[in-house]
């Protein structure tokens, strides 16, 4: 009987640590959310439950790549490969930076977050990408390229409201295709040399 009783209060109880929130739930309903570091009563199953959801942490999601971004980048399947406006391919991999700020809606009402980001996050690169020709982008426009990047998937996932939110979108690699990379890379070190040479001229 005791160790009912025991059993009964561990799962009567929401354990709450440092950096987490907790949500308890009656009869399916959320009945309180936002729950601080501690301990928390709620009605055991199946009656109530509850759980905790980690929102100090800073999570990463890879677009167009696998493996860790400071290590190597091994593109994932065509995710990393874009159409340009003058018809030409680009090779983008970024990361996007974000946290969970609603506990219950982000676990309650929605299916697959990193998913989601994922599937958003080329949505926005492709627009980008068919609005500029890769020259642009793959010379002088990628600090532009970036920033309209990160603009933009923010706007789009505090529009959609879904409990997380995006704290950055950088890009990694910009590539041209395999073939013509190293034209491409002659092409930028020229451009580089010339803003050297108007520099030093002005100078």
């Amino acid at each position: 009987l005791l160790e009912d009783i025991l059993g009964l209060g561990a799962r009567a109880v929401l354990i709450v640590g440092p950096g987490e929130r907790g949500v308890v739930q009656r009869f399916g309903r959320v009945v309180a959310t936002e729950l601080g570091p501690g301990l928390h009563l709620h009605w055991p199953a199946p009656i109530g439950g509850g759980f905790v959801v980690d929102v100090d942490g800073v999570r990463q999601l890879s677009v167009g790549f696998a493996g860790s971004a400071a290590g190597d980048r091994s593109p994932s399947g065509d995710e990393s490969f874009f159409l340009t406006a003058d018809e030409n391919v680009i090779d983008l991999r970024s990361v996007v930076s974000w946290r969970v700020i609603d506990p219950a809606r982000f676990t309650l009402g929605l299916d697959g977050a990193e998913g989601l980001l994922r599937a958003r996050a080329r949505s926005v690169l492709v627009d980008i990408a068919t609005g500029r020709t890769i020259d642009s982008i793959y010379t002088d426009g990628r600090l532009a390229v970036e920033r309209a990047y990160r603009d933009a998937l923010i706007a789009e996932v505090e529009a959609l409201d879904l409990g997380f939110r995006v704290l950055d979108a950088r890009l990694l690699d910009v590539h041209a295709p395999a073939s013509v990379h190293d034209a491409f890379r002659d092409v930028a070190s020229a451009l580089e040399d010339r803003e050297t040479e108007v520099h030093d001229a002005n100078g």
